[in-house]
């Protein structure tokens, strides 16, 4: 089934297990993904992009060249956490 054909879905902390299955599911249903990871490495079509969601500047970023680039976003996959000392950073 192509159920997101023509969507754009951005998916937080892709690289991880869970969102890189995650990032599996939505390519087989047709759709476009943005990874945005901290441990990414931007590239230009924006599938991969590095992004701390700690960081209201490194988001804001993230949006601005999502829209530039495609003009949308039709769904968000907030996979990522914080990983700090009060969300699991030891």
């Amino acid at each position: 089934m192509m159920r997101l054909k023509d969507k754009l879905i951005l998916v937080t902390g892709g690289n991880g297990l869970l969102g890189s299955a995650i990032i599996h599911k939505i390519k087989e249903e047709g759709g476009k993904v943005i990874n945005a990871d901290i441990t990414a490495h931007t590239n230009d079509d924006l599938s991969d992009v590095q992004c701390d969601i700690c960081n209201e500047e490194s988001v804001n970023e993230l949006i601005t060249r999502i829209k530039k680039r495609y003009g949308k976003i039709d769904g968000l996959v907030n996979n990522a956490y914080p990983r700090t000392k009060d969300w699991g950073l030891k």
